[in-house]
């Protein structure tokens, strides 16, 4: 072909697509709306001529480059929409101080009539056209309850602590029912009318930015089959049940720098109640990112997620018909459940429908549920997660691990998962679980469920299954031949308190030790150290140039560009560290072999035992009352005898206890507030 004809063509094509990129941007057009000072009667396209809700929405067609801008400060009560126009911009504009709240709240005009009084319990009722999730009654929320007959009694949380649950609603009647000393006729009581807040169907290249978006008895922002979305720097999820919700075949969704977040009120616990394990979606409030169906090759960056009732990220791959939940990287995220159950990521799926995800440089702190991570060839690296607490909504299953692998559902898979230079630390059961909760039940081919292909390697483990008075044991391996191929390679697994017990893995049906247990099968155990970590700081974790840490890693295969969580390089000098960094400033000075076991004291030190000013405790010692000062909120407190062993707390408030009925002794008080887990030393006379 004529060289010179090539280049004519070429510019041509460049030519159009410059004209067609001008073209897009001279036809683009700004819409406002403003609360305050707009009409519906507008025309939307300036700022004196804003709209003023969103209810012109429904009768317009945008095009693509359109701009819909919502005024900083203002509120959009019951301003639900759809949009079905790809190429647009949701964001706000203006010099407030607060970005513009689009809700799907509204306040209830019901007929209350009293329902029944009996033992100082009044109960209401009134008849309503809408689902009731959530209740907001005058700015506050209130406690669902699950079961008609537990109206108005108190449920129990962590730590002993109760709320009364103050309304039920019958959805078959269609029936509210609130308990209240009040006429509730003069309260103001506000709940979601519609399933979804913002919806969006078939739209591609969609931006929703610097907005809060609350409500929904479903999700707050539901997209369906669409591409090359973009959701940033917004705040989601208040009131709601779902976060964000994005289904079916959608390809390259950026989710980054939100807040994520339901509002749940922390004093609002609860506990079983009777029913059964999935209590808190029960209760209204369900996952804080939700993708299902086919959401693929898409990112969930640099977000706080927090206060979900089920799950705070959850993928779901379970037609057959779409693409899968596959190759989305999900990185740099805080997630924080702080309820009474609450899981930070829960992945699951048939079998090449949930795949290829990795999990990676996330913070994970103060759940009451493990991770669930299965599905298939799925990577969990260079992750922290800490403080999982027991939940009281299942009392007797030690839920407080940090992650668990298993098979959940019919035809769900569990194999080629890697969990790989992760922290666990400070939970309440085991740091790493692997269980099979169908083992035995064939899959609709005939074909057992298997847990297979496991790795668990370069991963530090510390002063785990705290709350399980019979073991101490960071790693867990159910004994059933339906889970095979287990590889458990150069970890280090450590007890504060216990640091003479080296027999931290519980390992199909045995207790068996760190560094010399055999295994079983087609299993592998090598290479694994029981040594103390050498934290130099507990709040990044970052080692000291003596820790056993360095250089004892094994070589694993990551995507391209790999990093630690720090963004240095992995592996550094060839021999990668375990634990979530790599120790740059000694590596190339060191070998593969193991330094000296440094002292137990070093790290309880580090945890604040008897040093750290910011917990006080007394008197100590002591007879019969022990009070506790702290700087930081209190989450939980453990007394841990002279065996490693929890002992019965009687709490007179919140920072009082009564352990006048102990035996005379030394005992370690576990104390985590928010920000940190201290150790102080407590002597009964």
């Amino acid at each position: 072909m004529n060289t010179e004809l090539v280049k004519k063509r070429s510019y041509f094509l460049l030519i159009v697509v410059y004209l067609s990129t001008l073209s897009a941007i001279f036809s683009q057009t700004n819409y406002y709306v403003s609360s305050t000072l707009g009409s519906d009667s507008n025309d939307g396209t300036s700022e004196s001529n804003a709209w003023k809700t969103t209810a012109p929405f429904n009768n317009k067609s945008f095009n693509e480059g359109d701009i819909i801008n919502f005024q900083k400060d203002g509120v959009w009560e019951d301003g639900s929409f759809l949009f079905l126009d790809s190429g647009i911009t949701i964001k706000s504009y203006g010099n407030g101080n607060n970005k513009p709240v689009i809700s799907n709240l509204k306040t209830l005009d019901l007929c209350w009539t009293m329902h029944s009084q009996s033992n100082g319990i009044t109960i209401w009722k009134a008849i309503t056209n809408n689902f009731i999730s959530r209740l907001i009654v005058d700015g506050n929320e209130y406690l669902k309850s699950t079961l008609f007959n537990d109206l108005g009694a108190n449920s129990i949380g962590l730590n002993n602590s109760e709320t009364q649950q103050k309304w039920f609603f019958d959805s078959n009647y269609n029936i509210l029912f609130l308990v209240s000393d009040t006429d509730p006729n003069t309260l103001a009581i506000e709940s979601s009318t519609r399933y979804y807040t913002i919806i969006g169907t078939e739209t591609d290249n969609v931006i929703i930015k610097d907005i809060e978006v609350r409500g929904g008895f479903g999700p707050s922002i539901w997209l369906r089959d669409s591409d090359n979305l973009k959701i940033e720097n917004c705040i989601i999820g208040k009131y709601s049940e779902t976060g964000i919700l994005v289904y079916g075949n959608s390809y390259n969704c950026q989710i980054q720098n939100n807040i994520i977040d339901s509002g749940w009120d922390s004093s609002l616990v609860y506990g079983t109640n009777n029913v059964d394990e999935k209590v808190s979606s029960k209760r209204g409030v369900g996952d804080g990112i939700n993708f299902v169906g086919g959401v693929h090759n898409s990112f969930i960056n640099n977000n706080i997620i927090r206060n979900w009732g089920h799950t705070g990220i959850e993928f779901l791959g379970i037609d057959y018909s779409l693409n899968g939940v596959n190759n989305n990287h999900i990185s740099s995220n805080l997630i924080s459940t702080n309820m009474s159950y609450g899981r930070a990521i829960g992945i699951d799926g048939i079998l090449d429908k949930c795949k290829s995800n990795v999990f990676r440089y996330n913070s994970i702190e103060n759940c009451t549920a493990p991770i669930q991570f299965n599905g298939n060839n799925n990577t969990f690296h260079h992750n922290i997660v800490r403080n999982t607490l027991n939940s009281p909504c299942k009392p007797s299953s030690f839920v407080g691990k940090g992650i668990e692998l298993s098979i959940y559902g019919h035809d769900f898979v569990c194999q080629s998962i890697r969990i790989d230079n992760n922290i666990f630390i400070n939970n309440d059961s085991y740091g790493i679980a692997i269980n099979n909760y169908y083992n035995g039940i064939n899959n609709s081919l005939g074909v057992e469920h298997k847990v297979s292909n496991i790795y668990i390697r370069n991963n530090v483990l510390v002063d785990n299954n705290l709350d399980n008075n019979s073991v101490n044991e960071s790693l867990f391996v159910k004994n059933f031949s339906s889970i095979l191929d287990v590889r458990i390679q150069n970890n280090l697994i450590y007890d504060v308190l216990n640091p003479n017990d080296s027999d931290l893995i519980d390992y199909r049906g045995s207790l068996v030790d760190v560094e010399t247990g055999i295994p079983v099968g087609s299993d592998t155990l090598e290479n694994n150290i029981h040594e103390n970590p050498d934290f130099s700081n507990l709040s990044n974790y970052t080692t000291n140039n003596n820790s056993p840490c360095i250089n004892s890693g094994i070589n694993v295969e990551y995507e391209p560009y790999a990093t630690d969580f720090d963004g240095d390089s992995f592996p550094y000098n060839n021999i990668p560290d375990i634990g979530i960094q790599e120790n740059q400033e000694i590596s190339s000075a060191k070998t593969n072999q193991k330094p000296k076991t440094t002292k137990s004291t070093e790290l309880q030190n580090e945890l604040g035992y008897n040093l750290d000013d910011s917990i006080k405790i007394y008197p100590n010692p002591l007879t019969e009352i022990l009070n506790i000062n702290s700087k930081s909120e209190i989450i939980s407190i453990k007394l841990i005898d002279v065996n490693g062993k929890s002992v019965h707390l009687n709490y007179l408030n919140k920072n009082n206890l009564d352990i006048s009925t102990l035996s005379s002794g030394i005992y370690i008080l576990k104390i985590r507030t928010l920000e940190q887990t201290y150790l102080k030393k407590v002597i009964k006379k």
